[in-house]
């Protein structure tokens, strides 16, 4: 579909007569080309924005005795999580392999 309304487009621009118009071309042709700049650096920002202030996946990490504290510390997690709003990490719900443990508590 694209490509039948390019040549479509294309067609209709050799067809025309474009010689009293080439200031318009150009002024639309910068115009559409700064758009594009500005789009490009907005999304740039953007991301880096992103990158800077999402940090690490978990905001909170809580550390228990598996044992004797696992209530307490899920407790903890809830109301932390409801009051923050921020993810909390707690093994006992979040972890899948140890590698990933030591990364997290790493970063």
């Amino acid at each position: 579909l694209n490509s039948a309304l390019v040549l479509g487009l294309l067609c209709g621009v050799l067809a025309s007569d474009t010689q009293g118009e080439i200031g318009t071309i150009a002024i639309l042709g910068t115009a559409v080309f700064t758009g594009i700049i500005l789009l490009l650096l907005c999304l740039l920002g953007w991301s880096l924005f992103r990158l800077r202030w999402q940090g690490s996946t978990f905001f909170y990490f809580i550390c228990h005795h598996k044992a004797h504290a696992q209530a307490q510390a899920r407790l903890l997690k809830l109301n932390i999580t409801a009051s923050t709003g921020r993810r909390t990490f707690i093994d006992s719900d979040d972890l899948v392999d140890l590698d990933t443990l030591f990364d997290i508590v790493r970063s």
